[in-house]
């Protein structure tokens, strides 16, 4: 039910303006987040909930997708 489903949905965070969002298989804890505000890749520890900026360059205007290969 509507009931059930939203039952089991739970704040984790605020993110800001993102275009792409990615968990790796590799660390199914991590979420990456494109932050479009600072050109710059975040990510979330789901499971210390701590935030932080991975990487951020002039280069990456309006960062998207993201993608994984078998290589991670």
């Amino acid at each position: 039910s509507d009931a059930e489903l939203a039952s089991q949905i739970k704040f984790i965070g605020v993110n800001g303006p993102a275009d792409g969002f990615w968990i790796s298989s590799r660390q199914p804890d991590l979420l990456y987040v494109s932050s479009i505000e600072d050109d710059s890749v975040r990510v979330r520890n789901l499971t210390s909930n701590t935030y932080e900026v991975k990487l951020t360059d002039d280069r990456l205007r309006w960062p998207d997708s993201f993608a994984e290969d078998e290589q991670g």
